[in-house]
C-alpha cells in the first residue's frame, strides 16, 4: 500500500509524501532483504526525483552493499549514476558504469541492461558527453527492439531533448527527512 501510495504522491509531485510513504515501505519490509532492498532504491529514486542527488546516492549505496538481485541492484546503480552526474562526480560515475557493465554482463535480464543502459546515457548526458551518451542510448534502444520494451524505447527517443532540460529542482522536504538521512548514512555504511 505504501509503495502505491509513493508511486501516486511521486507522479502528483508531492514528492515529501511520496519520500515518507518510501521510507515506510521500507520500514514494513523489515526482516526481507529483497524487499528491503527494493524499498531503500525506491526511495533513492524518489529523493532523485525531487532534486536530492546527494541523500539519493545513500539510498542507492545501501541498496548496492546488500548484493540484492540484478534486478534490483542495476536500478540502483543507474540511479547512482545518476546522482554522480548531477553531482558533477564523473569518477563516481565512471566506477559505476564499470559496476553495471560487471552486473549486466553476469546474466542480467536484458530489460534490466536495457533500463540501466539508459540510466548511464541520461548521466552522461547531465555530464555533457555525447559520444558516451550516443553509446549508450544506442544499446538501449538495439535492446528495447530486439525484446519489445517499447517504454524504454520511448524514453531513449526522448533522451535528446531531454539533455536540454535543467535537472529536478531541489524541492523542500520536511525536517523529519535529516533522522531518514542520518539512517542512510549508517545503512550506507554498513
Amino acid at each position: 500500500a505504501h509503495h502505491l501510495l509513493m508511486v501516486a504522491d511521486a507522479v502528483a509531485g508531492e514528492f515529501a509524501a511520496a519520500i515518507d510513504h518510501a521510507w515506510h515501505a521500507y520500514l514494513c519490509a523489515r526482516g526481507n532483504a529483497t524487499l528491503e532492498s527494493a524499498a531503500l532504491g525506491n526511495v533513492g529514486q524518489v529523493l532523485l526525483d525531487a532534486g536530492h542527488p546527494a541523500i539519493a546516492r545513500m539510498a542507492f549505496r545501501a541498496v548496492i552493499r546488500r548484493r540484492a538481485p540484478a534486478r534490483i541492484v542495476l536500478p540502483a546503480l543507474g540511479g547512482t549514476a545518476v546522482a554522480a552526474a548531477r553531482l558533477g562526480d564523473g569518477e563516481l560515475l565512471e566506477r559505476t558504469r564499470l559496476e553495471m557493465d560487471a552486473c549486466a554482463n553476469a546474466g542480467a535480464a536484458p530489460y534490466d541492461v536495457a533500463s540501466a543502459c539508459l540510466d548511464l546515457a541520461r548521466a552522461y548526458a547531465a555530464m555533457h558527453d555525447r559520444p558516451r551518451t550516443a553509446e549508450l542510448r544506442s544499446r538501449a534502444m538495439q535492446l528495447a527492439r530486439a525484446h519489445g520494451f517499447y517504454e524504454i524505447e520511448h524514453h531513449a527517443d526522448l533522451l535528446m531533448k531531454e539533455m536540454a532540460e535543467a535537472p529536478p529542482v531541489e524541492r523542500a522536504l520536511p525536517p523529519w527527512i535529516e533522522t531518514m538521512a542520518g539512517a542512510l548514512r549508517e545503512l550506507a555504511a554498513v
